[in-house]
């Protein structure tokens, strides 16, 4: 009787397992969606600030700053002598307040800090990897707590893991037909049967972290032929952007299990670009295939070309310097500013701290995605513009729309030390 028992629960297992597939496949076929994620969301929300107004959550808070102890000090900047008449002294404690604005300022500038992941939310999400809110003053707030891991990681993880597992599949599935449709079918047949297979694994792949997207602005559909530039946040800002319209995407190549998923959508789309970005010979490539993509291919037959001018992942926070290799074609250029919601969720990998297979954890354990993607009408340079001035004019206006700090640094910091010449710009 226990091996019947066991044999009818894993059945019921697979059953549900195969149900919610199908289902989850067929809203991503035609672009449809039942709703529960955005309605899960608002009450998520509401919740959320419940508990932030009935005064159930207690910020942490820091240590007092002050170094320099119970001495008194003088208005002066020195401390009253010990004889009582108030004449100044100097002591090295009297300067340590001022050492510390001066470290705190170095150590929190703008732009290290748009590499980190941004830890502060005004109201609490009951995720404990928000680290500001250690304290639980009341034990309804820790009921709260409990409850929601318990249906992070008992509920919401493992039917997350089912629909990856079935993203995957799908994936796996429409490569290997679509290697052999590249050699039967007709090129024409085979671009139609390529968008709609990444359009229904990118709409797979965003249930997968219980995505709510909306657009604003101009309408996602955007002209073949034409290059669309984002601010970047995360690997999956393609995902989500590819629910509505099919990109040839450009990237950095990479290993482990994401450039698994590299080498798939290469195979059920040949106009991906991949590359290295130490490889001198490669960026000059990627530029000779975006022109040609673009301008030599016949019109109407290349997807857009999606591209994340960064060059690098920023917390959501700033948008920095755009590389100009996309703005000297000459084409129209469309800015997308993609703008995340981090009450229930934080989308921003860091990927010199996290491997990408602990980033999709995180992903899963969490509430759900949030973002706001803005379509921006379409740029096109200037008589007058340079490459560099035309990026910098895209920059900022997706700055603006998304309510982003607009920088000037190159974001390649993050991995490396500046040129000495720009530092000796900088101390002249």
């Amino acid at each position: 009787p226990a091996v019947v028992c066991d044999g009818r629960a894993m059945w019921f297992v697979v059953y549900w397992f195969l149900l919610c597939l199908g289902l989850s496949l067929f809203l991503s076929a035609f672009g449809l969606t039942l709703g529960v994620n955005r309605a899960l969301t608002l009450m998520l929300i509401r919740l959320f600030e419940y508990v932030a107004r009935s005064g159930l959550l207690q910020q942490r808070v820091p240590p007092d700053e002050d170094p320099v102890g119970e001495d008194p000090v003088g208005e002066d900047g020195g401390s009253s002598s010990a004889d009582g008449e108030g004449s100044p002294v100097f002591r090295f404690e009297s300067i340590l307040p001022d050492v510390m604005k001066v470290v705190e300022a170095v150590s929190n500038d703008k732009v290290t800090a748009s590499f980190e992941r941004v830890d502060q939310v005004t109201v609490w999400n009951l995720l404990a990897r928000n680290r500001q809110f250690v304290r639980f003053p009341s034990y309804r707030l820790r009921v709260l707590y409990v409850a929601g891991t318990l249906v992070r990681y008992g509920l919401l993880l493992p039917f997350r893991l089912a629909l990856f597992s079935g993203a995957m599949l799908w994936m796996f599935v429409s490569a290997l037909l679509m290697r052999v449709a590249w050699h039967t079918l007709p090129d024409a047949t085979c671009e139609r049967m390529s968008r709609l297979m990444s359009m229904v694994l990118f709409r797979e792949m965003s249930r997968v972290c219980s995505a709510v997207i909306n657009h604003h602005g101009c309408s996602p559909e955007v002209a073949p032929n034409s290059i669309c530039v984002a601010n970047h946040t995360t690997p999956i800002d393609a995902i989500f952007l590819g629910t509505q319209t099919s990109f040839a995407l450009i990237g950095q190549r990479q290993d482990g299990l994401f450039g698994l998923v590299q080498r798939m959508l290469s195979l059920m789309n040949r106009q991906h670009i991949w590359f290295e970005r130490s490889s001198v010979d490669d960026r000059h490539r990627v530029v000779d295939c975006m022109r040609q993509h673009v301008l030599i291919r016949p019109k109407g037959t290349a997807s857009p070309l999606l591209l994340f001018p960064e060059g690098t992942c920023i917390n959501n926070t700033t948008v920095m310097m755009f590389k100009k290799g996309a703005f000297e074609l000459g084409c129209p250029v469309y800015p997308i500013a993609i703008k995340y919601d981090i009450r229930l969720g934080d989308a921003f990998w860091n990927s010199s701290r996290t491997a990408f297979s602990s980033y999709l954890l995180m992903l899963m354990t969490s509430w759900a995605i949030y973002v706001d993607i803005y379509h921006l009408p379409p740029l096109e340079r200037l008589p007058t513009e340079s490459s560099v001035q035309f990026a910098s004019r895209v920059k900022r206006a997706i700055a603006q729309k998304g309510g982003f700090l607009d920088l000037d640094w190159d974001g390649n910091l993050k991995r490396s030390k500046p040129n000495p010449k720009y530092k000796q710009q900088q101390q002249l």
